[in-house]
């Protein structure tokens, strides 16, 4: 469903949210900091076009109390990517080779839905990866390993992962998906 803009009502709901968090701390600034992001084709945030911002700004200005500005913007100095390297073991019953590929498939699937589509200040936890990957059908148990990224692609995982191999971020952090989750068969 399209709302404003056509904006998917999703993202205005998640934007209206996101701002009733900032302004219900009776706060007595008069400036409204929003952070923005687009997505790419296949949905990983990337930095938004400036027409975009833009745009924001002005609706934004129009729904605001007369005494507060908002500003809009660029969200990708906080955007954490994330690499996954998902090595499975597959039930030993399942033999055939397409059935194999499927379940690869799968999984890569998953990983993928798992690093979309996050929420600022969403944590991402290794626990859940780790049930999200061994939750497909005919995955006996896997190894899971990841690389975080900066917004300018420095490998970060050392300062960011704690000792369990979770990301936990900040509110104004938000994690998405660096490549393609890589899927290997032990």
């Amino acid at each position: 469903m399209m709302g404003a803009l056509g904006v998917p009502a999703s993202l205005i709901t998640r934007l209206s949210n996101y701002l009733d968090t900032i302004l219900s701390s009776n706060c007595s600034a008069n400036v409204v900091n929003a952070q923005i992001l687009s997505s790419d084709s296949i949905g990983r945030y990337v930095p938004a076009p400036a027409g975009l911002a833009i745009s924001l700004a002005a609706f934004l200005n129009t729904i605001a109390e007369s005494t507060a500005e908002a500003v809009v913007t660029d969200g990708s100095v906080n955007l954490l990517a994330v690499d996954a390297l998902i090595r499975i073991s597959i039930n030993a019953t399942i033999t055939n080779d397409e059935l194999r590929t499927s379940i690869v498939d799968a999984v890569r699937d998953a990983v993928q839905t798992l690093l979309l589509n996050r929420d600022f200040g969403d944590s991402l936890h290794i626990g859940d990866i780790y049930q999200t990957v061994e939750g497909v059908d005919g995955v006996s148990y896997s190894n899971i390993s990841l690389v975080v990224r900066n917004n300018i692609g420095d490998n970060i995982s050392a300062s960011r992962l704690d000792q369990f191999g979770d990301l936990e971020i900040g509110l104004f952090e938000v994690i998405t998906m660096g490549a393609t989750p890589s899927v290997e068969i032990l």
